[in-house]
């Protein structure tokens, strides 16, 4: 733990993910809703057959991987060639993906404001987050947020199936260029929380030392580890609830800091913690 730390701060650092933007219901549900909606006559299901047969496969490789659809069940019940699957399952699926994420970025209560606010003072912001890059840059971008940090560092994920990944490298490419202007540090996934490297990065960037920022995050086993490997202040922020990386599908409802951490064994240092994202002004 940072035995010097300063108030006020000149540097919020924050994840993006159940943070600053709900996950779960305003982004992840939406998407894969129209992405299963896309393609489950092809395959003569209904959406909850879709998502039964996807789901195992999603809660294994992640949600954003290219090889997720691929690596599933339907790719043995579809007849066809490989070509023919990655044009009429895989590219559907994505760009009806894509198309609610733009669509469905909402920032939690605050967030603007907030931001707003630590920018009038002439602090800055920076994100940080274990997401895919170009999928944290579409998200911030439809929730209006990127106009307010100065640089984002997210993770570019490489291909662990060995499958063809054209689908997802175009749609790479199309969003990042398409966001051309944002300060963007590519993360490889060494990087990504719980390690430190990513928090690192942000203060060479910033050219700022680690008594001068803040990090607020909600997973305390990845977010709190990393800042806490740097001695760097750590928010534990829970706008919807309590939430760890290891309960993806438990939400704890407002409770209390102490049970949680003892009902997960982890021992991170938390200095402080929020349930609105306005409360970090009393670091600035």
């Amino acid at each position: 733990m940072n035995a010097n730390p300063r108030i006020p701060v000149d540097v919020l650092i924050s994840d993006v993910d159940n943070t600053m933007l709900p996950y779960i219901t305003g982004f992840l549900y939406p998407a894969i809703t129209a992405g299963v909606a896309s393609i489950a006559r092809l395959f003569h299901m209904n959406p909850e057959e879709m998502v039964r047969c996807l789901a195992p496969t999603m809660k294994q490789h992640g949600h954003d991987n290219p090889w997720l659809i691929e690596l599933s069940p339907l790719r043995k019940k579809f007849v066809g060639t490989d070509a023919q699957f990655i044009d009429m399952v895989v590219r559907p699926f994505w760009l009806a993906w894509d198309e609610a994420a733009e669509m469905s970025g909402q920032a939690y209560p605050g967030v603007i404001k907030t931001l707003e606010t630590i920018n009038d003072l002439g602090k800055r912001t920076f994100a940080l987050s274990n997401g895919r890059d170009f999928c944290v840059i579409q998200r911030l971008r439809a929730a209006g947020l990127l106009q307010y940090i100065e640089g984002v560092a997210a993770v570019q994920v490489r291909n662990k199936g060995g499958f063809d990944t054209t689908v997802y490298d175009e749609r790479r490419a199309r969003i990042l260029s398409a966001n051309s202007d944002v300060n963007l540090t590519i993360l490889q996934e060494c990087a990504s929380k719980p390690s430190g490297a990513g928090l690192a990065t942000i203060l060479e960037l910033a050219a700022v030392d680690v008594n001068d920022c803040i990090f607020t995050g909600d997973a305390l086993e990845l977010d709190g580890v990393a800042a806490a490997a740097l001695g760097m202040q750590y928010v534990w922020m829970a706008p919807g609830g309590i939430f760890l990386t290891r309960d993806i599908d438990v939400m704890f409802a407002g409770a209390p800091i102490e049970s949680a951490r003892q009902r997960h064994n982890l021992s991170v240092p938390v200095m402080h913690e929020a349930h609105r994202f306005d409360e970090l002004l009393k670091f600035f």
